[in-house]
């Protein structure tokens, strides 16, 4: 089977798009509690990890263990 133009664009949109709302999440969270937390630990993501990747859900630790 092969994949259309338009499948991978729709693909990439629907990441970009999951990605953005990502980030408006931790951002959202950031500025009304001031931090953000892990959501599997609970814990305080660091602000470098936010930095490098403000999509992440998780700290780096859960995110290790995450794909192991």
């Amino acid at each position: 089977m092969d994949t259309s133009n338009a499948d991978i664009e729709r693909a990439e949109a629907r990441v970009a798009a999951e990605r953005d709302q990502a980030v408006g999440k931790a951002r959202a969270a950031v500025e009304q509690e001031g931090t953000y937390i892990c959501e599997d630990c609970g814990e305080q993501i660091d602000s470098a990890r936010l930095h490098a990747a403000p999509f992440a859900r998780r700290c780096v630790t859960c995110q290790q263990n995450h794909e192991k």
